[in-house]
């Protein structure tokens, strides 16, 4: 890795820049002379001398290599006497300082320190910084590196003074409250799309609910048309002290709260203080504002998740915390550290200054892989993400840490955080006018139910619960009823999701049977959701060619509750076609094998669609190169690919139960898209193999794999296969009952 290429200075900063060289020159003067005050590691690595050697090659401007790049682990920092550089590496990687992260070490394993990677390496110079060391970190729970901080040359702090507000951060330092706000009232002024949002919030009639008096310390009736905070956190496995129906009276008197000031968790108690501490009076926390016993309450505000957390004028996001014993750092003194941190190596002063990116933050947080928290930041347009060593500010139009003024407003880190914000990128979604109002929840939906689906729910029955305030959005966005988490209006689309790799069937516990997880619905699984076949890149009309032509063949889709069929009302658009109905294709129940009613028939789905059995379309040279992935083969001819949700051989195991079903035809768009790379897909890794065409793949099937049980069946995989290969096997039409 190469980062030592100096930047030439541009006409526009090459007198700055050239002035903060030679002061920097100056701080290097006889160098060797002085104490050193390093360790023998970070010595033999020659850090400073090789700081001072890129700025003499950024001075006259030659391009230099210079080696500085250094991977270990924690075991080797803090198995050594750290010195100045140690110590600047240390308070980056720790939840407050140096001195706090070598006592969480030593009470540690030595192989789980050894999980525990980091490395550092020198960056390009620009006009804001000279010699940035940048600081990366790898948990073990995670594959990738996080940024966590940058080392400067400090020669005045040079730019960083100016970028950064730590000049004015005192040793021990609360959360900055007027920063905060500031922010908050900058966006109520300044963001047209979050006043937007908001607006379309509160067109939802207000509900009751209860609150917390942070003044009178009390849990008090109230609406959500009130201004109040919200608070999103994870409860972490652990007992929490909880409003029932035994003690919610005791908590509405008058400081009631005080009562059970001992039972109360450490974060629920800074949450309420920080509330207090900006000038708000209610706050609303799930633990305590839900009658956790008292079951038809509860499961209304479940129900209601998106007004109590759309309406909150601010939503607090604890991302640090693990579970609800720990703290909100900066609310209490003593509870949190400055966020820089400054050393004397070898002379020269370092100082080391914290990621400021809030994205960087949440891949590693306990609170972004909760599936609770999805719904809860999604739905609020203003948060507050309170962190170990800085607190973020983030809407649908800009995110700002407390600690540096600078917009953090790329597409990337806003749509990840909440996928509205994408909307807020285009200033009109649908400028020729031939979408339906609710194409854009396509894109909402698609990217949402990945997103959740990569979450862990400690309850399996939650699936559905946890995201109940995103199908409020959508319906109250005209995307129609939901089925198992399917919208009605684009069910052919929703039908599509593939697995990202194997998973197992959600069954319901044997105190909920009149619950049935199906095996049609991403609800019915346990595992991540990979991508849906038929996806929107882009909802704007002026580029549908990004989007492929989705020709549905099934008539109409009903729905079967255990006690009534429905009809799923569908809605076509420019780029989903419906066929003609069929008013000839009836629904006798008798034809159905289980009896009405039964609890394995509820939430099932009926239809009628051509089929055939799936043996023609393996053979002995048919690969299965993992558990969920099977290449078809007709006549010795590649011709499509099954993404299956459940690990099953067919290679050397029976296939007659086995169907492959019909659901749409899929144009090729004119870029290829998805029906070139699926093409592209299924010769995958074998150069020698064609796919037995001539022709590129410019239509596709999309076919469901089914197993039959009796006259009902399970989708077991969905994927593509060619129109030829379809035609020559002479499919039949059935009755099709997906359980």
């Amino acid at each position: 890795m190469s980062h030592l290429a100096p930047v030439k200075p541009t006409s526009g900063m090459a007198g700055n820049l050239r002035a903060r060289i030679v002061a920097l020159k100056k701080s290097f003067t006889d160098l060797r002379e002085q104490k050193v005050d390093i360790c023998s590691v970070c010595h033999q690595r020659d850090i400073p001398t090789k700081l001072a050697k890129y700025v003499e090659a950024l001075m006259s401007e030659v391009v230099e290599t210079l080696n500085l790049e250094v991977e270990e682990t924690l075991f080797d920092l803090v198995n050594r006497q750290p010195c100045g550089f140690c110590r600047l590496i240390l308070h980056l990687l720790s939840f407050r300082n140096a001195q706090q992260m070598i006592h969480w070490a030593s009470q540690q394993s030595d192989g789980l320190l050894r999980r525990h990677e980091y490395k550092y390496y020198l960056t390009l110079a620009s006009d804001d910084n000279l010699g940035t060391i940048s600081v990366d970190y790898k948990s073990p729970e995670h594959e990738d590196y996080i940024h966590v901080g940058c080392i400067y040359l400090s020669s005045g702090y040079f730019g960083i003074a100016s970028r950064f507000r730590i000049n004015h951060v005192p040793r021990e330092t609360k959360i900055d409250h007027h920063t905060l706000l500031k922010y908050v009232k900058d966006c109520e002024k300044t963001h047209p799309r979050c006043k937007a949002r908001i607006q379309e919030a509160k067109s939802q009639a207000a509900i009751e609910i209860y609150l917390i008096d942070v003044k009178n310390n009390r849990i008090v009736k109230g609406r959500s048309d009130l201004v109040y905070v919200a608070l999103s956190y994870v409860w972490g496995g652990t007992e929490i002290f909880k409003s029932t129906m035994n003690n919610v009276e005791i908590l509405m008197q008058h400081n009631g709260l005080l009562k059970y000031e001992q039972n109360i968790p450490q974060l629920i108690k800074d949450a309420i203080q920080f509330t207090k501490n900006i000038g708000i009076r209610y706050i609303w926390i799930d633990a305590l504002c839900i009658v956790q016993d008292d079951v038809s309450s509860k499961h209304q505000q479940i129900r209601q998740m998106d007004i109590i957390y759309s309406h909150a004028t601010l939503t607090l996001v604890t991302i640090h915390a693990v579970n609800t014993l720990s703290s909100i750092h900066g609310v209490r003194t003593g509870t949190r550290s400055q966020p820089r941190a400054i050393e004397l190596v070898d002379g020269v002063k370092l100082v080391a200054v914290p990621n400021s990116e809030l994205t960087d933050f949440t891949k590693i947080s306990v609170h972004t892989s909760r599936g609770w928290t999805f719904q809860e930041q999604v739905l609020s347009t203003r948060c507050l993400h309170l962190g170990e060593k800085q607190a973020f500010f983030q809407c649908l139009t800009t995110i700002k840490s407390e600690i540096s003024e600078e917009d953090q407003v790329a597409f990337s880190n806003l749509y990840v955080l909440n996928p509205l914000a994408g909307e807020a990128m285009y200033s009109d979604p649908d400028p020729l006018g031939v979408y339906p109002d609710w194409y854009p929840c396509i894109e909402l939906y698609q990217f949402s139910v990945k997103r959740y689906l990569g979450r862990h729910l400690t309850y399996e029955s939650d699936i559905l619960p946890a995201f109940a305030g995103m199908i409020s959005l959508l319906q109250n966005r005209h995307a129609g009823p939901f089925y198992h988490g399917l919208p009605g209006k684009f069910f052919d689309i929703a039908l599509l999701w593939s697995s990202a790799r194997t998973c197992e069937r959600r069954r319901a516990p044997p105190d909920q049977k009149n619950e049935n997880y199906t095996s049609w619905s991403w609800t019915g699984w346990k595992g991540g959701l990979n991508c849906f076949l038929w996806e929107t890149y882009n909802y704007r009309a002026t580029t549908p060619h990004l989007c492929p032509l989705l020709q549905s063949k099934i008539s109409n889709f009903y729905f079967f509750d255990g006690t009534a069929i429905s009809k799923i009302h569908r809605e076509p658009f420019l780029l989903l076609q419906l066929p003609e109905e069929d008013t000839t294709e009836k629904f006798p129940l008798e034809n159905i094998s289980l009896p009405v009613g039964s609890d394995l028939m509820m939430n099932s789905i009926i239809f009628h669609a051509n089929c055939t059995p799936i043996n023609p379309f393996i053979s002995k040279t048919t690969t299965q190169e993992s558990d969920n992935i099977l290449k078809l083969e007709f006549g010795s001819k590649r011709c499509g690919v099954i993404l299956m949700s459940t690990a099953i051989d067919f290679i050397s195991n029976t296939r007659d139960s086995f169907d492959l079903v019909l659901l749409a035809r899929m144009e090729r768009d004119n870029n290829g898209g998805w029906l070139n790379a699926v093409q592209d897909w299924w010769t995958e890794g074998e150069p020698n193999v064609r796919d037995g065409y001539n022709n590129r793949l410019t239509v596709g099937l999309v076919v469901f794999l089914v197993r039959w049980q009796g006259k009902s069946a399970e989708r077991i995989g969905v994927g593509h296969i060619r129109e030829e290969a379809w035609a020559s096997c002479s499919p039949v039409r059935k009755l099709i009952c997906l359980t």
